[in-house]
C-alpha cells in the first residue's frame, strides 16, 4: 500500500497542490529503500524466519501510517515525504521477506501462478491505496486515507495470526522455519551474488530487467498529470480512470501473464508480453499529440468529451493490462533463475535492478515536459521502450547458448 499511493495518490496530491512536474518527477526517489534493500537483504536470508520477518514489520508500518494521518493537515511537504519515506523502508524490507517465502514455495509450473498470485496482491494493495482512498478523499480527506490504510495494513496480521508459537520441524512450516538446512553466512551469499553477476547470462537477465519498463516508466509518471493539467480532468476522476478501473485491468493482465508463463513457459512469455505493450504505449504517444498538439492547439478533440473520454479510458486500461502482464511474465522469468539458498537475497537483488532501471524514466520525465510538453515527453518514453527488444534479443541468445551447453541462467 505504501509504494500503491507513492506512484498513484501522491502524483495527484501533488498536482492538486500546483506542484512542478519536476517536483512530482522526483518525487519518484521516495522509491530509493525499494533500489538500496540488497544491502540489507542479506540479514532476512542469514537471520530469523519469513514469518517474523514479515509480521514483525507490519505493526511499525500500520503506526507510522497513522502519524501520517494525524499530521496530514499541518505537515508540510517535506515531512510527507520524510514518512512516506519511512513506510517505503518498512515495507521494501518487508517485501524481502515475502519474496524470499515466494522463492522457497515456488517451483516448474508454479512460478507462472505463484507470480500472478503475488503480483496481484501487491495491485489489489495499490488499488486499495492509490485508487479506491483518493477516491473517498473528498469525503474523508487525506487524513482519513491514511487511517484506512493502517486500519487495512493491521488486518494483514490475521493472516499470520494462525499456530503463531508453534514449533515445527525444518521445513514443515510455511514461513514458521526455514526450508534451507544451513543459512547461508554472509560470505557466502556475497561469493553466490558475485557469480551471477560475472557470468554472461546473468549480465544479460540484468540487462533486460533493467531495461524493458525504461520507456514505460517515463510515460506512466506523467499520465495522471497530463490528465489533469492538460485536459483539465479533476483528481477523482483520474483517480477513478487509472488507479481503479486501470488498476482492475493491471490485475486481469498480471493473471493473463501467470498463466502465460506456466503455459509456454518463462522467456516466451515475456517475448509475448513486450511486444503487446507496445501497442499501448504508442497510444500513449497519440494521445499527448492528438489532444494538446501544437501550440496553436489540439490536432483532434475526439468527436467531443465522450469520445475523448472513451479513448482516453482505452487506452489507460490497455496500457495497464498489457504492462501488469509483463510485470508477472518477468517476475517469474527472475524467479526461475534465483539460487535458492539464497532466496530472499537473490531475488531482491534483481528486484532492485528492475526498480533501479525504472528510474531514470520517471526523473527525467517531469523536467522535459517542463521544457518541451507531454507530448514530445511521451514520444521519448516510446523510443526508449525500443531499446528492450534490443535487451531481450541478446537475453534469449545467451539464454539459448546456455540451454544448449546445459547449463542455466543463474550459473
Amino acid at each position: 500500500m505504501p509504494y500503491g499511493f507513492q506512484t498513484k495518490a501522491l502524483p495527484i496530491y501533488l498536482t492538486d497542490h500546483q506542484a512542478t512536474m519536476t517536483q512530482v518527477s522526483f518525487a519518484g526517489m521516495l522509491s530509493l529503500p525499494w533500489l538500496l534493500k540488497p544491502i540489507w537483504g542479506p540479514l532476512v536470508d542469514r537471520y530469523g524466519t519469513r514469518r517474523r520477518w514479515i509480521a514483525g514489520l507490519q505493526i511499525p508500518l500500520a503506526l507510522t501510517q497513522l502519524v501520517a494521518a494525524f499530521m496530514m493537515e499541518t505537515i508540510p511537504l517535506a515531512g510527507l515525504f520524510g514518512i512516506l519515506f519511512v513506510m517505503n523502508l518498512l515495507a521494501s524490507t518487508q517485501d524481502v521477506a515475502v519474496d524470499g517465502l515466494a522463492v522457497d514455495l515456488l517451483e516448474g509450473a508454479s512460478l507462472g501462478t505463484g507470480n500472478a498470485a503475488q503480483v496481484v496482491g501487491f495491485k489489489v494493495g495499490m488499488l486499495f491505496a492509490g485508487g479506491a482512498l483518493v477516491v473517498l478523499t473528498p469525503t474523508w480527506g487525506w487524513a482519513g486515507a491514511f487511517v484506512a490504510m493502517a486500519a487495512a495494513t493491521s488486518l494483514g496480521l490475521i493472516a499470520l495470526w494462525p499456530d503463531w508459537g508453534v514449533k515445527r520441524r525444518p521445513g514443515a512450516g510455511i514461513g514458521d522455519s526455514d526450508t534451507r538446512n544451513h543459512p547461508p553466512g554472509f560470505h557466502a551469499i556475497g561469493v553466490a551474488i558475485l557469480s551471477v553477476v560475472r557470468s554472461r547470462a546473468g549480465l544479460a537477465l540484468i540487462l533486460f530487467i533493467a531495461t524493458y519498463k525504461l520507456g514505460e516508466s517515463m510515460s506512466d509518471v506523467m499520465w495522471k498529470p497530463f490528465l489533469q493539467r492538460s485536459l483539465q480532468l479533476s483528481g477523482t476522476t483520474v483517480a477513478t480512470w487509472d488507479s481503479t478501473w486501470g488498476m482492475a485491468f493491471s490485475i486481469t493482465g498480471s493473471l493473463a501473464g501467470g498463466f502465460l508463463a506456466s503455459r509456454v513457459g518463462t522467456l516466451r512469455s515475456v517475448t509475448w508480453c513486450l511486444v503487446s505493450r507496445l501497442l499501448p504505449a504508442t497510444f500513449v504517444a497519440l494521445s499527448g499529440y492528438l489532444l494538446v498538439g501544437t501550440p496553436s492547439g489540439p490536432v483532434w478533440v475526439g468527436g467531443g468529451t465522450d469520445g475523448t473520454s472513451a479513448w482516453l479510458i482505452g487506452v489507460t486500461c490497455a496500457e495497464e493490462f498489457t504492462g501488469g502482464a509483463l510485470t508477472t511474465a518477468t517476475f517469474a522469468l527472475m524467479m526461475s533463475t534465483v539460487d535458492r539458498q539464497i532466496g530472499a537475497t537473490h531475488f531482491t537483488a534483481l528486484a532492485a535492478v528492475e526498480v533501479a532501471g525504472k528510474a531514470p524514466g520517471g526523473l527525467l520525465a517531469g523536467p522535459i515536459v517542463d521544457r518541451v510538453g507531454f507530448g514530445a515527453t511521451f514520444l521519448v518514453a516510446l523510443g526508449l521502450a525500443a531499446i528492450a527488444f534490443v535487451s531481450l534479443a541478446y537475453l534469449r541468445r545467451v539464454m539459448n547458448a546456455s540451454a544448449s551447453h546445459g547449463s542455466t541462467v543463474a550459473t
